[in-house]
């Protein structure tokens, strides 16, 4: 029997396990290369490493990808293979998922501390306006009680003046009734006879001037009372002397006003000579009451030409 030389057999097989091998090297890396599940997972992973965001706010869960994603490159089994990318994958939609929830929670975070500031300011607008719509009313509050201190104290003052115009006047009614003057329905009437006049003349006496003042006075405190002078004669004498007469005693009486500071326009004068006796002319007694010159100081607003329309 022919012998085998060993040598050959150990040829022989190395012939056959080189190819094996080859064949199986070839078939893993192809496995790897080609493998969906692991490209998909690469491609996954190379998107959010490129994301700044993620690499920001899920280090973690991407890191934790690229350990899976190593593992699977590295594998030769078909299952390890895709086991290992699915996990990579699965860490990588975590890392997504984290970075998407903590950029929502930033963005609701910037909102709020918009929003706040907002609030703030315009609670600070808010603040802003009703302190000066106070300082305001304040301001309004001090004006409206000086100017009712000052409307007070102008009140008093008028109240015053009205209590010494009245007493004034009082006085100056008194002093009028004190030379007899009669109240009537065109005035106050005041009589002057004709002993206050020289016998058959107008130029008045001494004893007339204290009542001319009198009267003055009275008309000064009264602006809105003007006066009417009336001159009367008895009937002795002739119409146009005695109605001259009577003139001319009435002018005498104006002009002695005026001297007093009584303004002419106030005034007006009226000769009636024997036309409007008080008593008879036939006794001495009721001529010289007729002899007259009557001062008529008219109620208030009133003028004396109204009387002679």
């Amino acid at each position: 029997m022919k012998k085998i030389n060993p040598k050959i057999i150990f040829m022989n097989s190395i012939v056959w396990i080189v190819p094996i091998a080859l064949i199986s090297m070839t078939i893993g890396c192809a496995t790897t290369q080609t493998n969906p599940v692991l490209v998909k997972a690469q491609a996954s992973y190379q998107a959010a490493k490129e994301n700044p965001d993620v690499e920001k706010n899920a280090a973690v869960a991407l890191y934790e990808a690229k350990k899976s994603l190593d593992k699977a490159e590295k594998a030769e089994v078909v299952k390890d293979i895709e086991r290992e990318a699915s996990r990579a994958e699965r860490q990588v939609q975590i890392a997504i998922a984290q970075t998407e929830q903590k950029i929502a929670e930033q963005k609701i975070d910037l909102f709020t501390k918009e929003n706040e500031t907002l609030l703030l300011e315009r609670s600070r607008r808010q603040a802003d306006q009703r302190g000066m719509e106070a300082n305001q009313a304040r301001q309004e509050a001090d004006l409206m009680k000086k100017d009712a201190e000052t409307k007070a104290m102008e009140a008093e003052r008028l109240r015053l003046e009205a209590e010494k115009t009245k007493e004034e006047l009082a006085e100056s009614q008194k002093e009028l009734t004190d030379l007899q003057a009669k109240q009537t329905e065109r005035g106050l009437v005041l009589t002057l006879r004709d002993v206050l006049f020289e016998t058959g003349k107008a130029q008045l006496l001494s004893g007339a001037i204290w009542t001319v003042q009198k009267v003055a006075d009275f008309l000064s405190k009264n602006p809105d009372r003007n006066v009417l002078i009336e001159g009367h004669t008895d009937s002795v004498g002739g119409e146009d002397y005695n109605l001259g007469l009577s003139e001319r005693r009435a002018d005498s009486v104006r002009r002695a006003l005026i001297e007093y500071n009584v303004p002419p326009e106030r005034i007006t004068i009226k000769g009636y000579g024997k036309r409007f006796p008080v008593a008879g002319n036939d006794t001495p007694d009721g001529r010289q009451q007729n002899r007259r010159v009557e001062i008529v100081i008219m109620n208030e607003g009133v003028s004396a030409a109204s009387l002679f329309r």
